[in-house]
């Protein structure tokens, strides 16, 4: 599978795991995506998530394969230099930031 998921002690982690195309996001990835932020809202247990690349590089966007075909929306947020990007949720109200 082309994305990882990890949960373990209130933190879900997401691996992009694409390092041979700079973890650009393709359809599959998008699904897994879409399907690991669901079950990660849903789970009161998880209080932060973090997502991150595998290799040497974070997310190189959206692969440039299926975009040509079809305007991928994009998912999650990055941060610069960081290498990761991270949700965390304070409180029991609203989860999503």
């Amino acid at each position: 599978m082309s994305v990882d998921l990890d949960i373990a002690g209130g933190v879900a982690r997401i691996v992009l795991n694409r390092p041979d195309r700079r973890n650009a996001i393709d359809r599959a990835a998008e699904a897994a995506l879409g399907g690991f932020w669901d079950r990660i809202e849903a789970d009161p247990d998880i209080r932060c998530a973090v997502l991150t690349g595998a290799g040497r590089t974070f997310c190189a966007g959206a692969s440039a394969r299926p975009a040509a075909r079809t305007r991928l929306p994009t998912t999650g947020r990055a941060t610069r230099g960081s290498g990761a990007s991270v949700r965390c949720w304070a409180g029991s109200a609203s989860r999503r930031t």
